[in-house]
């Protein structure tokens, strides 16, 4: 149900613009570890068409087959995440559009919430723990987030003083990836012998 709910928003978004039944140059990413490059398009709430070239043949694709998928510049990939649904959290497994890339991403999540409308949530993920939900509730997101970014003092004091709030969320991420990527200039390479035992 999630899923399909996902890719058909996708599905409505390509129909908008267009681009419904229509190849887009993209990728396909398989449970089996394959990367299949080439062009993608949507075919229904389930399934996906893909051809490795304009003129070459064409295979379907059904989302229990697939980790992710690539359309145009979307990229959308799977995981098992915490959602709230009238104050209740649930696990749920889906595809979530990359918003932002880089050593801590921002993911975004969107499923039917228990009335059936659209539910939207977002995520950072830091590439080995679980996504992290990030809570819209400004007390909330002040307090956890100010916590989750506690190594990056300014950018810390920023949430703490509401200069950052859950709409700065892109901000934030690209913020914390500029600092992270100085910081790994800055950190002295481990020595080539393999010798890495702590100092006395």
């Amino acid at each position: 149900m999630i899923m399909r709910f996902y890719l058909l928003a996708t599905l409505l978004l390509l129909s908008s613009a267009g681009w419904s039944q229509l190849f887009q140059p993209g990728r396909l990413i398989t449970h089996a570890g394959d990367t299949l490059n080439g062009l993608v398009a949507v075919q229904s709430d389930n399934t996906f068409a893909y051809k490795p070239r304009k003129k070459g043949p064409r295979s379907l694709y059904h989302t229990r087959e697939l980790s992710g998928y690539q359309i145009g510049e979307e990229d959308f990939e799977e995981y098992e995440v915490e959602v709230i649904r009238k104050n209740f959290p649930e696990k749920v497994k889906s595809y979530l559009r990359v918003v932002e890339d880089g050593p801590l991403r921002l993911l975004e999540y969107r499923g039917p919430n228990i009335y059936g409308k659209e539910h939207v949530n977002y995520y950072l993920h830091n590439g080995y723990d679980a996504p992290y939900r990030v809570n819209r509730n400004p007390g909330n997101f002040k307090r956890t987030l100010k916590s989750y970014f506690a190594e990056v003092p300014a950018l810390a004091e920023k949430i703490k003083q509401k200069e950052y709030q859950y709409g700065n969320l892109i901000e934030i991420v690209q913020e914390y990836n500029a600092w992270y990527i100085e910081r790994e200039k800055d950190t002295p390479s481990e020595p080539a012998d393999g010798n890495n035992e702590a100092p006395n």
